[in-house]
């Protein structure tokens, strides 16, 4: 998400688990909606296939009919210097060697949805478009450049928002399908807009725990381990005992 040694500041982030959010709404431009069928309000959230993180995932189905439909934000972002997109997806999609006939395509809008550019040209790291739709079979995106053909599983794209600074912008994943021939479709997941930032100094610290010593038995102790500040990533420490008028074995043991 963020280069090392820093960390991202979220903007905007749905891994998708809560299916009546409001944060999307499903498009449809004439009578194929590829995302609909699932579960939530709207019906865009599937649970069916294993998803990067959680439960559900969008879901946008090839079908074998001509098809122009998205899931779009219903609200918009205020984009500030060094923001970034980056979501998780997969994709199958009709092709026969070198010709694409379906795919999905990235877009934003800076009028609240109602005109939309193809934002293809600001992926900057992960999965790219990887060729352009057959003007053949009526594809609605005909001619457009569009994650095409085969991801061979789940992989990320990136987006450089920079040459959106300082407007309010929302995202949609569109989708368009020719008139023969289904396939597997597009998965999406974890829509992030965020900025990195360094990454904050942190301390690490220990309670102080006092036992009076006995000659029979075993008392358990609890130590406290505390970062400050806190992280939401998963923070593994590593420790050692030594001893003092207490000695190992005979006296402690740790577990």
């Amino acid at each position: 998400v963020c280069p090392a040694g820093q960390t991202p500041t979220n903007l905007f982030f749905d891994d998708l688990e809560n299916i009546t959010s409001g944060n999307w709404q499903d498009l449809v431009a004439g009578s194929t909606n590829h995302w609909d069928g699932g579960a939530g309000t709207p019906d865009v959230y599937f649970p069916n296939f294993p998803a990067p993180s959680g439960t559900y995932q969008f879901w946008g189905f090839n079908f074998a009919n001509i098809g122009d439909s998205a899931v779009a934000m219903t609200t918009n972002v205020a984009l500030p210097a060094g923001a970034r997109l980056q979501f998780n997806h997969s994709y199958n999609v009709e092709q026969e060697a070198t010709d694409f006939y379906d795919g999905g395509v990235v877009e934003y809008s800076t009028d609240g949805g109602t005109t939309w550019t193809d934002a293809g040209a600001l992926i900057s790291a992960g999965s790219v478009y990887g060729g352009i739709i057959s003007i053949d079979f009526d594809n609605p995106l005909a001619g457009r450049s569009a994650f095409v053909a085969d991801s061979l599983g789940y992989a990320a794209s990136q987006l450089n928002l920079g040459s959106l600074v300082g407007q309010n912008v929302r995202f949609r994943f569109r989708m368009g399908t020719d008139s023969s021939v289904n396939d597997l479709g597009w998965f999406i997941d974890d829509v992030r807009i965020y900025t990195c930032g360094a990454s904050p100094a942190r301390t690490l610290s220990i309670n102080d725990v006092t036992r009076a010593e006995g000659n029979s038995g075993t008392t358990a102790s609890t130590f406290t381990v505390t970062l400050t500040p806190a992280s939401a990533e998963t923070v593994t420490v590593h420790y050692t005992t030594a001893n003092g008028t207490a000695t190992a074995p005979s006296d402690y043991a740790t577990t």
